[in-house]
């Protein structure tokens, strides 16, 4: 092997190194539990006051080399104190944002594409008058996201929602209800268009 070989190998062993202990700090500090530390492209941005849990063999791209989309480059993890997020066995994630105030539950297989942003909560009030008051109860409701399912980029999943098993989700879709299982689904708000 030749020396620019062997220093390009010592470079990417370095990057990956370096990639591998910027997100092990924050998953420590915040108590991200996890089967397997999951691979990671970029740094994963975490605000968790309750429960992240991933199980084995899930990635998650988290920079803009990772998709070139055009979408925000980072994937964000946020729970309240009383929030929830599972992510289970070999899900892969591209730069998406999930926010849980309740409980968001991505099951097995399941692939997000960039941009996607799933939430189980309207983050306030639609009366500012009600915004003000201190603190503010803001209704969260649990989303789920079936085994094999995947979410198309820049989607938009919103409370309450249940995505079946093997459901695909066209891209830039608002989800507003519940999808059953083996369908396809598309548009603003998101309706069925034929079985998978």
């Amino acid at each position: 092997m030749d020396i620019k070989r062997k220093v390009y190998n010592i470079l990417i062993l370095g990057k990956e190194i370096l990639g591998v202990l910027r997100n092990y700090i924050p998953f420590k500090f915040w108590r991200i539990q996890y089967q397997s530390f999951p691979k990671i492209r970029g740094k994963v941005f975490i605000n968790s006051y309750g429960n992240v849990r991933l199980g084995r063999d899930v990635m998650i791209n988290s920079n803009i080399e990772s998709s070139q989309l055009g979408f925000f480059p980072k994937t964000i993890l946020h729970t309240s104190k009383s929030g929830t997020i599972i992510i289970e066995d070999n899900v892969g994630i591209s730069n998406a944002t999930l926010n849980a105030r309740e409980k968001i539950h991505i099951k097995k297989g399941a692939r997000l594409g960039a941009g996607v942003k799933i939430y189980d909560n309207d983050f306030h009030d639609l009366y500012r008058e009600n915004r003000e008051d201190v603190p503010e109860v803001v209704p969260a409701k649990e989303v789920i996201v079936g085994e094999n399912a995947f979410v198309g980029a820049g989607s938009i999943v919103l409370k309450g929602v249940h995505i079946g098993k093997n459901a695909i989700i066209g891209a830039g879709s608002v989800v507003t209800k519940d999808v059953p299982d083996n369908e396809v689904w598309a548009g603003n708000p998101a309706k069925y268009l034929k079985n998978r």
